[in-house]
């Protein structure tokens, strides 16, 4: 049987057969559920269908019927707005404001109106109201409307008794807010002729939204999975299709995005496909919040340990158990894309592409095993075959002896993987001595020839962490552990140490980069240092007071520019203080430059005098601790 069959069969006969609307017809059913795509579809299928048999005059308007939303509507003068300009679309948008109130007034009255004077005759305004007899007017979101429920009652009346027009309403009416219930049930029944449930098509909807798609790959390869997308949805218990259809097309905007290899593995695709439904439909009902979803590979760490069906299962571990029975055909162990970044993505749009591509590029789903870090091939060596586990844990042993893992997450990756091999009573290669003796030597080696990764600025900032719980889309093993926290401690220490060396040595060429311009002065306090920029890095200890003083005053002229961008460098240290090795040097700082000052002659040397305080005044405000503030 057609899918909402009943609901084609009375709207056929309402637009078709019925002369003269009695009243409204209303199709309602739950948020998501596919009303609108419904309606859409068989207006569209309608249209054709007149054409063809030419059983009816089209309608001039090119859809054959006239929408609006009311969601979030306050006045009538929008809904006149949007059914005047789908007549008339060559009116000035700019215009559009007073056009409402002209079309509403004269909807109700035709009097007490001049539009002439804004180059729209009250003739163009007649005919648009006359012309809708006979039209098809919808009206969707009806629930989430702002406007009175009685003047939106009075308006669509309006439409189908003097303007003889034929109205649908989309509506969910558990949804209709309680404070307006009331009034909804006695309207009702005097405009509302006919309610009809809509359930939705799952296949249909799916098969629409695939349709929508540029990539012929993707539409290809996402419609070989409808029947799977269809049973995650129904096991999920989520039924809503505009969640539904704001994923899959953030599905397809992700592909684009990331490293082309993904799409050459289809094991993979499916994995990050089934995930991200899972994750957009959890997020956007309010099942789980993204800060919650982040512990997903938290908790598929710790199942990978957990024994003990005597001890209570931690918060992320029941959630676990819940995703797994909700969504049978998701892999929450190997996403392909952490839950973070995929959660991040969701909800804002964006994803740090860098991260997610080195995460791509070491996952032997996407490269294969043999393309595959060895220590992302041990991290599940519970699954591994014997053979194949001497292999990989060979493969590490050698990647440590010659200090190819370089990488701060990829060592600690292989210290967690190594305290649980030892917990399980194995022995990790060269860790005679402790696997805490053993990477402490390993990071040593690596600083020693300067192989360490430096790139990791951010941890000189008080409060914030080299490590999260997960890196290249897996959870770090015993984490919770004191010996991982002493290794992650250890690296943090010794990515400072790199991190200081370098920038000892560069910073005097930097700030004489960033002295040479007006234009580079916002080096000093724009954060991405990615880009080149250093206002969250600590680095002005370094530099010489005496010549960052000369460019802040030079034969008596004050360098105002350059105040302005200290003083944004520190703005927000009342919060974190993350530059306060710099704050001994912004004394010394003060104190050149109140050298020049007095070096410079009346009028210059007490007005000098005078800024300099004022300006390192306003530094000192920012830079004291916060309880003085």
């Amino acid at each position: 049987m057609v899918a909402n069959a009943d609901a084609i069969e009375y709207l056929d006969f309402y637009l078709f057969e019925m002369r003269y609307a009695s009243g409204a017809v209303m199709l309602t059913g739950t948020w998501g559920c596919g009303k609108t795509h419904f309606l859409t579809q068989y207006l569209s299928s309608r249209r054709t269908r007149i054409s063809a048999q030419h059983s009816e005059k089209p309608s001039d308007n090119k859809k054959g019927y006239f929408y609006c939303s009311l969601y979030g509507v306050t006045d009538l003068s929008h809904i006149t707005d949007s059914f005047f300009l789908q007549q008339y679309p060559v009116i000035a948008s700019g215009r559009l404001k007073f056009v409402g109130h002209i079309v509403s007034r004269a909807f109700n009255s035709f009097s007490g109106v001049d539009p002439a004077s804004l180059g729209i005759s009250r003739e163009a305004i007649k005919k648009a109201i006359q012309n809708l007899r006979g039209e098809i007017l919808v009206f969707d979101d009806f629930e989430r409307s702002s406007i009175p429920i009685s003047d939106i009652m009075g308006f669509i009346n309006n439409c189908i008794e003097p303007g003889g027009a034929k109205v649908i309403i989309i509506a969910n009416e558990k949804e209709v807010p309680a404070d307006r219930a009331s009034a909804y049930r006695k309207m009702k029944e005097k405009i509302i002729s006919k309610s009809i449930s809509i359930a939705s098509n799952p296949k249909e909807v799916l098969g629409s939204v695939i349709s929508e798609f540029e990539m012929p790959f993707l539409k290809e390869f996402v419609t070989g999975r409808i029947d799977d997308i269809h049973a995650l949805i129904i096991t999920s218990g989520i039924v809503n299709f505009r969640t539904i259809r704001s994923v899959l097309h953030d599905f397809e905007r992700l592909v684009r995005i990331v490293d082309p290899q993904l799409i050459k593995s289809v094991e993979a695709m499916e994995k990050l496909l089934f995930c991200l439904i899972a994750m957009g439909l959890e997020l956007r009902s309010g099942r789980y919040t993204k800060i919650e979803l982040d512990k997903i590979q938290k908790a598929c760490v710790d199942r990978l340990m957990w024994f003990d069906t005597k001890k209570p299962k931690s918060a992320e571990l029941e959630m676990l158990d819940v995703l797994e029975q909700a969504y049978p055909r998701v892999d929450w162990g190997n996403p392909i894309i952490e839950p973070g970044q995929l959660g991040q993505f969701l909800e804002t749009g964006a994803v740090n592409i860098d991260d997610v591509n080195k995460a791509l590029r070491i996952n032997p789903l996407v490269v294969g095993k043999a393309a595959s870090p060895a220590w992302r091939n041990l991290w599940h060596w519970p699954s591994l075959t014997r053979s194949e586990y001497n292999t990989v844990l060979e493969g590490v042993a050698g990647d440590l002896e010659h200090q190819r893992i370089r990488e701060p997450e990829e060592i600690l990756h292989v210290t967690g993987i190594a305290i649980r091999i030892r917990e399980n009573g194995a022995n990790f290669p060269g860790s005679e001595h402790g696997i805490v003796t053993l990477m402490k030597a390993y990071i040593d080696g690596l600083r020693d020839r300067n192989l360490l990764a430096g790139r990791h600025h951010h941890i000189f900032l008080k409060s914030r962490k080299l490590a999260h719980e997960s890196y290249g889309g897996l959870g770090y093993q015993a984490i919770e552990t004191a010996e991982f926290q002493e290794v992650l401690t250890y690296l943090e220490s010794a990515i400072r140490l790199v991190f200081d060396a370098n920038l000892r040595l560069s910073a005097n060429h930097l700030i004489g980069d960033i002295l040479s311009e007006k234009a580079k002065y916002s080096r000093l306090y724009e954060p991405k240092f990615e880009d080149g920029d250093l206002g969250r890095v600590p680095f002005l200890h370094f530099v010489d007071p005496s010549f960052f003083a000369a460019a802040m005053i030079d034969d008596g002229a004050f360098n105002q520019e350059l105040f302005s961008a200290l003083r944004e460098r520190y703005r927000d240290e009342w919060h974190d203080h993350g530059l306060e090795r710099e704050y001994g040097w912004l004394s010394a700082l003060e104190a050149e430059a109140l050298v020049r000052a007095d070096a410079a002659t009346p009028p210059h040397k007490v007005w000098l005098n005078r800024r300099i305080k004022d300006n390192f005044d306003q530094i000192r405000q920012k830079t004291q601790p916060s309880d003085t503030n």
